[in-house]
Formats: C-alpha cells, sequence, structure tokens
C-alpha cells in the first residue's frame, strides 16, 4: 500500500494540532540553492520563508541544502518505498530520527499506527520536532526518544556541525573519529563538541515490543556506522527474530556484507542490496509477510 504527497491529509482521524508559535515565527536564517530550489520546484514544491517545503498541507523545514538532499532521497527519490509492498499493520522503530523525514514519511502510511524515533544529538532532534509539529495530522503517530541506540549504554563527546546533520555519527571506526573525515576542515571552528547519551537497543526495543507484540515490525536504521554495533546486539539478544522487515542504510565498511549475514541467519528470505557507492548503500529486507 502505497502513499504520495498529493494524497497527504485525504484520509485522517486526527484532530489538527496548534502550531507552536515559536516556528511559526523563526527568521529562515538559511535559504536553499537555486539547484534544490528547481528541484523542490519541479516536484511541485513552492518554499515559505526560504527553507520551509510546501506542497498541500505537508511542510517541512531544512536547515541546510544537506539536510534537503535527505528530504529529496526519501519523499523525491523515494529510497524507502520497500515499504510499500509490505502487508500488514505495523509499528516502525526508526533509528536515526534525525529531522524527522523518515518518522513523517512512514506515518503516511495507513497501515502504520506508531513510529518510534531515536536520535541522540539535540540541535538535529529539534528541527525534527519543528517538522512534527508543522504536519500536525500525523504528528501523534510519533514518538521520539533523546537517545541514540547502541550495543550498550554510553555516554559520548562528538563533534558536531548542525550543516552536516545528516553525517554524524555516534561511531568511531577504528578509533578514527569519523566525524572529522565528513567536516568541511574549514568549518572546524565553527563545530562544538557536544555530550550525548546512547541506551543498549536490544533492551530499549524489546521492552517497546511487550506492548506491541500484535503488530508486525519495521527496523529502519540509518545512524552513520552505528549500524555495526546495533543489529549485531539485536542479532545475539534474539531481538532481531522479532523483526518482520528491515530498512538500513550501510556506512564505511564492508560494503554491508556483515550485516546481510546477520539478517540471513535471522531469518530474512528477501534481500535487496541495493550500493549507492564503495562506501554506502541500502538493504532492504523481509521475512515472508
Amino acid at each position: 500500500m502505497g502513499t504520495t504527497l498529493n494524497s497527504i491529509y485525504l484520509k485522517s482521524d486526527s484532530e489538527p494540532l496548534n502550531l507552536n508559535e515559536e516556528i511559526v515565527k523563526i527568521p529562515p536564517g538559511f535559504i536553499l540553492s537555486d539547484e534544490n530550489k528547481n528541484i523542490a520546484a519541479h516536484n511541485g514544491f513552492s518554499l515559505r520563508k526560504g527553507c520551509i517545503l510546501k506542497k498541500n498541507e505537508f511542510e517541512f523545514k531544512v536547515d541546510s541544502d544537506r539536510d534537503f538532499e535527505i528530504f529529496n532521497e526519501i519523499f523525491l527519490r523515494n529510497s524507502y518505498s520497500f515499504f510499500g509492498t509490505l502487508k500488514g499493520e505495523f509499528i516502525v522503530f526508526d533509528v536515526g530520527f534525525n529531522i524527522g523525514a523518515a518518522a513523517i514519511y512512514f506515518s503516511l502510511y495507513n497501515n502504520v499506527s506508531k513510529v518510534y524515533g531515536f536520535e541522540p544529538f539535540p540541535e538535529t532532534l529539534e528541527l525534527g520536532r519543528q517538522n512534527l509539529l508543522l504536519n500536525p495530522k500525523i504528528k501523534e503517530k510519533v514518538r521520539i526518544f533523546e537517545f541514540g541506540l547502541s550495543d550498550k549504554n554510553k555516554k559520548k563527546k562528538i563533534l558536531y556541525d548542525k550543516e552536516r546533520k545528516p553525517d554524524i555519527s555516534t561511531f568511531h571506526e577504528n578509533k578514527k573519529n569519523f566525524n572529522k573525515n565528513v567536516i568541511n576542515p574549514e568549518r572546524l571552528s565553527k563545530c562544538k563538541k557536544i555530550s550525548i547519551k546512547l541506551k543498549k537497543a536490544s533492551n530499549v526495543i524489546f521492552n517497546i515490543l511487550k506492548k506491541q507484540s500484535h503488530k508486525k515490525v519495521l527496523l529502519k536504521i540509518d545512524c552513520e556506522g552505528a549500524e555495526y554495533e546495533i543489529l549485531p546486539d539485536l542479532y545475539q539478544n534474539k531481538v532481531l527474530e522479532k523483526v518482520d522487515a528491515v530498512i538500513l542504510e550501510w556506512h564505511h565498511n564492508d560494503g554491508g556484507q556483515e550485516l546481510k549475514n546477520i539478517l540471513l541467519k535471522s531469518g530474512f528470505k528477501t534481500i535487496i542490496h541495493d550500493d549507492l557507492n564503495k562506501m554506502t548503500g541500502f538493504i532492504y529486507a523481509k521475512k515472508i509477510l
């Protein structure tokens, strides 16, 4: 069962939510590039305040052109359309909530009853919260947790660049600071180290599933390398066996083969491996639904 932005809000039983006045009055602070303006216009979007994309009643705010790339990937290029092939009523675990694009996308499906989003970076999460408030008819479907997921409970200090929100990682591969590699060296002086909280993925998801045992489960993971901590933890603690479908973006490692092997061992029968380049790609996996 699919959905399109042209059909947003045609069927909804939700009561409208009064928008937070701070959001409505926010000065833009960022103007979308001409190239991305053209992409938006070509797909039927107008711009409000230079950075809020609008189509019908749907609105989505971006703070950088990199944010727009995430919006483009999910809503315009339909990178998550695999979900539309699945049948049944689902809850969704959105690991890497970021600015809310995926959570909002899944919430538009009538067969999604709840989305649980996990995001450890406060400024990133705040933009995601604003995007939910801009879309009141689906806001109540989404619950945000202000922490990330990992293989254990821990706290970290992470180098953060608000212009590269989709690329900031909690995962340090081979003891290297990955974030220094994705942040433009010219911007390092404008970045800051922030403290974040991570929780053991298997404990968090298991505790939620205890209350949602009658629903099918989609696990979406896009967390810039931390998938190599999260998926093994879910597998080793027998939580992955409770998941019916997975949409996962792999990063910076072995082409996703380790993750694919874990999914195969967990009973996933249909796996599509879509490499975007040598450093990242998508894995779409499902059991027989």
